[in-house]
Parts: C-alpha cells; sequence; structure tokens
C-alpha cells in the first residue's frame, strides 16, 4: 500500500451546518496505523501481520472549516416549491370592500443552520432595484416591513378592486422580501397580499329626465 488515504464529509450533518464561518472543528479519535509488510502476509489488498507485531502509528489530525451558510424563510409546504409567502385574506380580512387606509398585519419567519445565527440575529426588508428599503408601495397598497419580519399592509387604492368578482382573489399584490444574517448571506422570496373579491349590487342608470302630461310616468 502507498499509504494515501481519503476522506467524504458528509455536508448534510447537522454538526457540519451547524458550524460558524471561521469554525475549525478537530475530528478526533483518529488514528493511523502502519506494518512492515515484511514481517507478515499479504493476500490482494489485505495484509495480515505476524502474531504480537505492533503497528507504527499516528494521530490523524483533521479539521473541518466552517464557511458562512444562508438563512432562509419559513414556507408553508404549499407554497414552498415557488418560495411565495402568502397574506391569505381569510386570515387578514382583505376585501375589495375595505375602506381606504384600512391595514392588515403578519409576521415573517426565517431559520438560519449556522448556530450563532438564531432567530433573533436575522433581519428582513423589501427588495427595490439594487438594493433594499422597509417601505414600499404596490399597486393597491402600501407595505411596512420591519427588521424583526413584522409588518403591516395599507390599502390606498380599494376603488381599483371593484372588478373583483364575488370569491375570487387578486393574485398581482406581490413584492421581494429578503432575509439576511449578520455577516450579509441572504436569499429572498416573494410575498403576496391576497384580497378577495365580494358581490357588488347591481346599479340603475337613468338615461332619460323628462315627464310628459298625456303620456304617463316614464323616465
Amino acid at each position: 500500500s502507498t499509504g494515501k488515504f481519503s476522506f467524504a464529509l458528509d455536508q448534510d450533518a447537522s454538526a457540519v451546518k451547524a458550524l460558524n464561518a471561521g469554525d475549525l472543528k478537530n475530528l478526533a479519535n483518529i488514528e493511523l496505523a502502519a506494518w512492515d509488510t515484511r514481517q507478515g502476509t499479504t493476500s490482494g489488498n489485505t495484509f495480515t501481520p505476524a502474531d504480537g507485531l505492533p503497528p507504527a502509528t499516528q494521530k490523524l489530525e483533521l479539521y473541518i472549516k466552517g464557511t458562512n451558510d444562508k438563512p432562509d424563510f419559513t414556507f408553508n409546504t404549499e407554497n414552498s416549491a415557488s418560495r411565495t409567502i402568502t397574506l391569505k385574506s381569510a386570515e387578514s380580512g382583505l376585501t375589495e370592500d375595505n375602506s381606504k387606509f384600512s391595514t392588515s398585519t403578519g409576521q415573517l419567519s426565517g431559520t438560519d443552520v449556522d448556530a450563532a445565527d438564531t432567530p433573533a440575529t436575522l433581519r428582513y426588508s423589501l427588495v427595490y432595484g439594487s438594493g433594499t428599503t422597509q417601505v414600499l408601495e404596490g399597486k393597491y397598497g402600501v407595505l411596512e416591513l420591519k427588521p424583526d419580519g413584522s409588518y403591516t399592509y395599507t390599502l390606498t387604492r380599494p376603488d381599483l378592486l371593484q372588478h373583483l368578482d364575488d370569491n375570487t382573489h387578486l393574485t398581482d399584490e406581490v413584492f421581494t422580501v429578503r432575509i439576511q444574517d449578520q455577516r450579509g448571506a441572504y436569499s429572498n422570496a416573494t410575498l403576496q397580499i391576497d384580497i378577495a373579491g365580494k358581490k357588488d349590487a347591481p346599479i340603475v342608470n337613468i338615461t332619460g329626465n323628462s315627464i310628459r302630461e298625456d303620456a304617463g310616468h316614464t323616465m
């Protein structure tokens, strides 16, 4: 044997993922052993030392260096593939009949596998152009997202929602949100504001305004 060896690291192991950027983890209890092949028998790739012949040993110092992992949002199972978080109208009460400046609130959450990046250290923002902001105007309202992940949506254009049919849902009020750790690693997702349509009463349009004495009462 040439003495060469290989080591395969399990990247998905929880202890490996939990390493912070720059952390060094020593893999203990690794010891190499070598025998003089002249003092034993060899069969294929197997060496059998002579009885009582001790090997020469050497402890192997092997370290794993941690890197910074990206945090990510907590998604519902139904939306994990599309990376979309939805503020549902059934929970928020947002409908086309809401008055101007009515508000609804929600809370974003996420995790980071790095041990030092606890949920309390993660920060949230709205993506705007090449940067981020905490307040952004959408098509029908304004979204304010605080660094702790809590947000408030304020409806400012209910007049643009009157076309919605009963039990239909608006899908185009969307914002790109970002979760970021202490070292700048981040992930983006989509926050969708769900607004439900309501049945509107019909409106009678009167096109005439004259009454003739001899023709009855018509308008």
